[in-house]
This record gives structure tokens, C-alpha cells and sequence, in this order.
């Protein structure tokens, strides 16, 4: 139970539509519709709209849960407060192929509770997008460098490099090592492609360790990492 809870919680295209059946409860809203948008990662979009709620009530919720428990206190995800006259709701990164129990629970100024009956909604079966096929030439380029940093690590130590991915397209191709005297020199490239292909214009980030070997205590070292630089005394 509780790994099925903390997967709804991390889970926090194709159309598809639908009303949903509700379980027997007494009711406040008494209509639940969706309509389910599978997402790049492969978790479900649902927009959900409903009717039949009390435009007199002073909020409202709409809870989410993967259990059929009668709404057990710490099994359920809720959105809101909402106000009562709100009839729709979009929920993104919902776990794809699951059953959910939903409810819309609204609440009247004197805190009386009046939740609507428990509808019971299936997700699509949704897979993560491929990552677009190999296409053309690609050209070695120098990778933007956003952070730099000298750790210790046992009795030396190493450069930690965060390197960018600048578009969807660009990959991580490697890193080169030299060494002048008290000055050390990293490349970090990557690749992008020569062709014109549409790309995401996602920024994406990986780290680098590089170990810093051989140096002299108190002996002050100049580190260039593509464009970025950094003194460093060991």
C-alpha cells in the first residue's frame, strides 16, 4: 500500500474522453467527465469537469487516491480549495494503465463536509516519446560550462564540472586532460547536429568528476575548463 501511495505521489499524445461511474455514496457533485492526454514522459494528462456541486458551498476539492478504502486519511491526494463554482481541473502526471478513485468534496461555511460519490477512473496505457532517430552529420562543439568547483576527495582531489546540453539534439561526447606547468586544461565537448532538424529548446545539465593528480601543496594552480576558469591552492 504504501509503495502504491508514493508512486501517485511521484507521478504527481492521443485524446481519449469519458464519463466515469461512481461507487455508491451520497452525493454533491454527481457527474465526473475526462478527457486523458498521454504526456511526452509517458504519464497521463487528465482534465477532469464535473456538475451537479452546490454553488452555495464555500470551497471545494477534488481528491485522488489508488486505494478503494473509503478515503483513509494519508492515501489520498487532494487538489484545492477550489471555489464552488469551479467545474474543471487539469491533473498532470498521473500514472499511466492505473485505476483512480476520485471525489469532489465540498465544504459549506459552518465546516460540514459534503463529498460527492467515489468515481472510479482508468488511465491510458501511455508510453514515453522515443528520443528522435540519428540523423545526418554531427559536429564536435565545445559544451557550455555552468558551474566549477575543487573537492577534496581522500588525500587529493577533484574538479567537478556541470556541463550543459543546450537543445534536445546536442549529446555529451567525452572530455580531454593537459597540463603546462601550474596552469591545467579540460575540454568537455559535445556533439549537435549539421543539419537544419527541428530540436527541443530543453536546456539539460550533466556533472563531471576529473581527477586532480600530482599537485604541490601551497602552490598556487590556474584550471581552465572551455571557457571558465578557476585558481585553486592546494
Amino acid at each position: 500500500m504504501k509503495r502504491k501511495f508514493a508512486a501517485l505521489l511521484a507521478a504527481v499524445g492521443i485524446l481519449g474522453a469519458g464519463a466515469f461511474l461512481a461507487l455508491p455514496s451520497q452525493a454533491a457533485t454527481n457527474q465526473l467527465w475526462t478527457l486523458q492526454t498521454c504526456l511526452p514522459d509517458g504519464s497521463v494528462r487528465v482534465d477532469f469537469s464535473w456538475q451537479g456541486n452546490d454553488p452555495s458551498a464555500n470551497q471545494q476539492w477534488l481528491d485522488l487516491s489508488l486505494f478503494n478504502n473509503g478515503w483513509e486519511w494519508g492515501t489520498f491526494l487532494g487538489a484545492g480549495p477550489m471555489p464552488a463554482s469551479q467545474k474543471a481541473l487539469r491533473w498532470d502526471g498521473l500514472i499511466p494503465n492505473a485505476t483512480h478513485y476520485v471525489r469532489l468534496n465540498q465544504m459549506y461555511a459552518d465546516g460540514v463536509w459534503d463529498p460527492s460519490p467515489t468515481f472510479v477512473v482508468q488511465t491510458r496505457a501511455c508510453q514515453p516519446a522515443p528520443p528522435p532517430p540519428a540523423q545526418g552529420d554531427r559536429a564536435r562543439v565545445p559544451a557550455p560550462i555552468d558551474d566549477l568547483d575543487v573537492v577534496a576527495a581522500g588525500s587529493g582531489y577533484n574538479l567537478e564540472i556541470q556541463a550543459g546540453l543546450p537543445g534536445g539534439c546536442a549529446l555529451k561526447d567525452g572530455h580531454e586532460v593537459s597540463r603546462n606547468g601550474d596552469e591545467i586544461t579540460v575540454k568537455v565537448w559535445n556533439t549537435e547536429p549539421t543539419d537544419n532538424r527541428p530540436c527541443t529548446l530543453i536546456y539539460g545539465m550533466y556533472d563531471l568528476t576529473v581527477p586532480l593528480d600530482g599537485l604541490t601543496d601551497g602552490q598556487q594552480y590556474t584550471i581552465r575548463v572551455n571557457d571558465k576558469a578557476i585558481t585553486f591552492t592546494p
